[in-house]
């Protein structure tokens, strides 16, 4: 009866925590040149940590020159600088009949969680010619 009360306790604790890490979660909306929208979650970090897409996200798209488009994934790491937070991620992806790869790359006002605002630039190339030069992006707190 004790060690099924510890394991009840213990349970109970670890879950608390679990919930308590996600509570102090951050949603932040991350805008391109183009106007499209990605939603990207943040979790609490010390000195760095990592943003991933949430599910409900418009997300950014690029186009097939013989028409169709394909999704960019939009996840990466933030890491604490004396200036604020850099943010950045890899574009790696196929469709449309080639493959596409870029870098993303931005710096905060401020660093997590009480940073207000991110800006950066990514660029892509592709194996099929299709260009992609440098483009902007934003990233505000939701």
């Amino acid at each position: 009866m004790k060690k099924n009360l510890l394991l009840l306790l213990f349970a109970a604790f670890a879950l608390c925590g679990a919930l308590n890490a996600q509570a102090g979660a951050q949603k932040w909306k991350l805008t391109d040149d183009a106007g499209q929208v990605a939603y990207v979650t943040i979790y609490p970090f010390t000195y760095s940590g990592t943003f991933n897409e949430t599910d409900d996200s418009p997300g950014w798209w690029i186009g097939c020159e013989g028409g169709g488009s394909i999704r960019i994934p939009i996840s990466g790491t933030i890491a604490k600088s004396d200036y604020g937070d850099s943010w950045t991620f890899t574009i790696s992806l196929g469709g449309c009949g080639c493959t596409v790869q870029g870098q993303a790359e931005g710096n905060s006002i401020g660093s997590f969680p009480d940073a207000s605002f991110v800006s950066g630039t990514y660029s892509m190339s592709s194996s099929c010619g299709m260009t992609n030069s440098q483009h902007n992006w934003i990233a505000e707190p939701m």
